[in-house]
């Protein structure tokens, strides 16, 4: 009896010391919501990535937006674009700031100051099974609090 209460306290111990480690959570990262746009108007947008906090001064890279490329989901009024690109591209994440263009309405929208949380979660495996959420941003130099944290950063028309 001794043994077997010895043996679990062991396993208790050793299972307490693997779950108590932390690990950094996956980095945050957001699609677009589009509101009030007609199909027409948002079937092409460019999303210029530039250097965090240089006022749009240093692209680093520009990408197409399309449904050729990505997936395009219509919900009532809002046109949300789902991580679509295979190299995840399109995805908005706080390592930048960014312009989102829509050519065929002349409409220019500029993220900033992107924050996410950093958070910790355990790991099963070689997979962690956590996300940092997005908790604000400035778009067009507003100041926007996000509520739903994993939700998509949506732009009005």
């Amino acid at each position: 009896m001794l043994r077997c209460l010895c043996f679990i306290g062991i396993l208790f111990a050793a299972g307490s010391l693997f779950y108590s480690c932390q690990y950094p959570c996956g980095r945050a990262s957001s699609s677009i919501g589009l509101i009030s746009f007609t199909d027409t108007e948002s079937d092409i947008i460019i999303l210029r990535r530039f250097s965090k906090s240089t006022n749009f001064t240093d692209l680093q890279d520009t990408f197409t937006i399309s449904r050729n490329n990505s997936n395009f989901q219509r919900e009532h009024d809002t046109l949300l674009i789902l991580h679509g690109m295979e190299d995840g591209n399109n995805d908005i994440t706080s390592s930048y700031d960014y312009e989102i263009f829509l050519p065929k309405i002349s409409r220019l929208y500029r993220l900033s100051d992107i924050v996410e949380d950093i958070k910790y979660g355990s790991k099963l495996g070689p997979k962690i099974y956590c996300i940092n959420p997005i908790i604000s941003y400035k778009l067009n130099g507003q100041p926007v609090d996000v509520v739903n944290y994993y939700s998509f950063i949506y732009l009005k028309k």
